[in-house]
């Protein structure tokens, strides 16, 4: 199919599944999609479906093709409203002819007020799309390029009249009505919203209007079921993007974004380093955003990491005392002479004569790594980059930190967490010590921290406790109770 419109005069471009077809067209401005009835992840008919719920794209013409065309046609076409279908096997001409009769039927968009027009903080122009919908014109005509096409995997095609590269829509875009350090107007925040509920308020009538018609009494599984179909990932997804340039925490334009479930965090740091990007990479974990951390990256390498709701052990007093440059009191007493005042932690101690320049140094390189070990440990959550961005804290830090030596170090000890993991399996475990083992070791059987950590144990406390009463990372301490387990020096308490 990319060879037979590549051949016509058709810029083409192909996606191994749905979900990647639905990505791609969102991201370029295309004149036509092809669709397969059977891919993976999403199908012809739920890609039809979260298109026609993405602003701006409700009425691109959309071509089924199928080796089942005539049981499952009309009735695509009636819900849907496919351009049409083409079925399998056909002919190069019947393409052709398919692809010609859909670009000329497609009607023009009309003047439908977009309800989050002047909203979005991106309005960059875009060149206004040929009347025909054909890629005719001197200012629609680039450069001719052989496609690039995976043979196997070409399952959903896109015409288009331009194709800018990956890299290209990396580049961070200057944004206009809004600077990029300052939040939205609250009232823009409030009215986004209340858009937002209201649109899915108008999608959910249907749904529960076809219920009404069957006269039947509806379980919640059921409600579940409707929900879940009308309320579609495409259509959420379409929602998502439209408000997120609303979000209050936001401070610059969002030139990536995904989930960590598809892109692994260690391919994400890659490419930014690659293309010496400057900007804030947001991980927040979980669908709930449970926790968050915040990676200020310069020319592609690490400046700072700062968390958000993670546990005590990510605070930088924890390394300083770690360090023996510091005691906790000392780190109490000028947290409550600081009560009130907007100044960091680490410029303090060293304006107060506690610590020096070099220590702070030390200690944020110690923090901003294991924060970004115990990332690569998240199973779930999102990623997003916001480019041109950085701050305050981390403009005072400048750590210049390599990602790749930190990913790759990360992924070393996500290994050693699963071995780890099958002796303790949740940090709320509580352990207690066979006291007849303990009391025949000698001295200098055990190292200092390895004495620290088995005398921390009591019976009482749980790896959670045992990590703060140690003051040592929760990756060093678990080690050490890992090789106590084998031991047998300690073991798990019954519940």
């Amino acid at each position: 199919m990319c060879s037979v419109l590549g051949s016509a005069g058709y810029e083409v471009e192909s996606a191994v599944d749905g979900a990647d077809g639905l990505e791609r067209v969102q991201r370029g401005r295309f004149d036509l999609m092809l669709v397969d009835f059977v891919m993976p992840r999403l199908n012809g008919y739920q890609v039809a479906q979260a298109l026609r719920a993405i602003p701006g794209l409700q009425r691109l013409p959309i071509v089924l093709v199928s080796a089942k065309a005539e049981q499952i046609g009309e009735r695509f076409v009636s819900q849907t409203g496919a351009a049409a279908v083409l079925q399998k096997p056909f002919t190069p001409q019947a393409l052709l002819d398919a692809v010609a009769r859909s670009l000329d039927a497609a009607a023009p968009p009309d003047d439908e007020e977009d309800p989050f027009a002047g909203l979005m903080l991106d309005e960059s122009p875009v060149p206004d799309r040929p009347a025909e919908g054909r890629l005719s014109g001197p200012s629609f005509a680039p450069p001719r390029s052989e496609p690039r096409v995976r043979r196997d995997s070409a399952s959903a095609v896109s015409v288009r009249p331009s194709s800018p590269s990956i890299a290209a829509s990396m580049r961070p875009v200057p944004a206009s009505g809004a600077h990029p350090t300052q939040s939205p107007p609250r009232a823009a925040v409030e009215a986004a919203h209340a858009r937002f509920t209201e649109l899915l308020a108008r999608d959910l009538v249907p749904a529960f209007q076809d219920v009404a018609d069957t006269h039947m009494d509806v379980t919640e599984d059921a409600v579940l079921q409707i929900l879940r179909f009308y309320l579609s990932s495409g259509r959420v997804a379409a929602l998502y993007r439209e408000l997120r340039p609303l979000e209050g925490g936001m401070r610059g334009n969002v030139v990536l974004d995904g989930l960590l479930d598809s892109v692994a965090l260690g391919e994400v740091f890659q490419l930014l380093a690659f293309q010496s990007q400057t900007g804030l990479l947001v991980v927040d974990r979980g669908v709930d955003g449970s926790a968050s951390v915040t990676f200020a990256l310069r020319n592609g390498r690490i400046d700072l990491a700062v968390g958000r709701d993670l546990v005590d052990e990510f605070r930088l007093g924890r390394y300083l005392v770690e360090m023996g440059v510091v005691t906790r009191a000392h780190i109490d007493a000028v947290i409550e002479s600081l009560s009130g005042q907007r100044v960091l932690i680490g410029q303090a101690l060293v304006t107060g004569g506690f610590i020096r320049e070099v220590d702070l140094e030390r200690a944020l390189e110690r923090q901003t790594s294991e924060i970004l070990y115990e990332v690569v440990r998240w199973s779930g959550g999102r990623f997003r980059f916001e480019a041109g961005s950085t701050l305050p804290e981390a403009q005072y830090a400048r750590l210049g930190l390599p990602s790749e030596t930190f990913i790759l170090e990360g992924y070393r000890r996500l290994d050693e967490w699963r071995m780890i993991g099958e002796y303790l399996p949740s940090d709320r475990t509580v352990l207690a010590r066979d006291e007849s083992l303990v009391a025949g070791l000698t001295q200098h059987e055990l190292h200092l921290n390895e004495r620290r950590v088995l005398d921390a144990v009591d019976g009482a406390r749980s790896v959670r406790d045992v990590v703060d009463t140690v003051c040592m990372s929760s990756f060093d301490t678990c080690k050490i109770l890992y090789r106590l387990l084998q031991a047998r020096l300690v073991a798990p308490v019954a519940a």
